[in-house]
């Protein structure tokens, strides 16, 4: 099982371990399992799209980007809505000692509203530019070591889910931004 976390690898993993202990941990594994394989299938759009963007120009990519990510958070709403609609009988069918990680899991699903700035990071690497990747690639981790540590020892799990949609939209703000400024 891929662990899902934000910006710092195990850290959250060993921080709710040592700072609330085994069963929050077991909760979180469970909340962002399910949708962490959806954020690991949607992300595949991104191979996909490396070597069209490669071919183009930036104005050609700006141009069809904004119709892309349209359809790109038509589908990630979609998903998300019926997540949050059928996670509680997902969980109740396959783990059902786990219904606790319900609220968990559909908040966390939230931090898939994300995953077009994915996209435009695939746009920047496909024209290596690289003092927008170095940027948005030093900020995010940062503040997501700081968002965890700093939530963790006061809110436990859902200090977890705070600091990944903090994060998330941390990330998303600085990778539109570096779009429509320098792209």
């Amino acid at each position: 099982m891929k662990i899902v976390s934000v910006g710092a690898g195990y850290l959250t993993e060993i921080l709710l371990f040592s700072l609330v202990g085994a069963q929050p941990l077991a909760i979180y594994y469970f909340a962002v399992n399910i949708p962490g394989m959806l954020k690991m299938l949607l992300e595949k759009v991104n191979i996909l799209a490396f070597p069209k963007f490669a071919t183009r120009t930036r104005q050609e990519i700006k141009r069809g980007m904004i119709q892309k990510l349209k359809k790109l958070y038509l589908a990630i709403g979609a998903t998300i809505a019926c997540y949050v609609l059928f996670a509680p009988y997902i969980f109740k069918l396959f783990f059902p000692q786990y219904l606790n990680s319900v609220p968990y899991s559909q908040v966390y699903i939230f931090s898939l509203l994300s995953l077009p700035a994915n996209l435009i990071i695939t746009a920047f690497t496909a024209h290596a530019m690289k003092k927008e990747l170095y940027l948005q690639q030093t900020i995010v981790p940062i503040s997501g070591i700081i968002l965890l540590v700093s939530l963790i020892p006061f809110f436990g799990v859902w200090g977890v889910m705070g600091a990944t949609l903090i994060n998330s939209a941390i990330n998303l703000t600085i990778v539109l931004f570096l779009f429509f400024k320098k792209f």
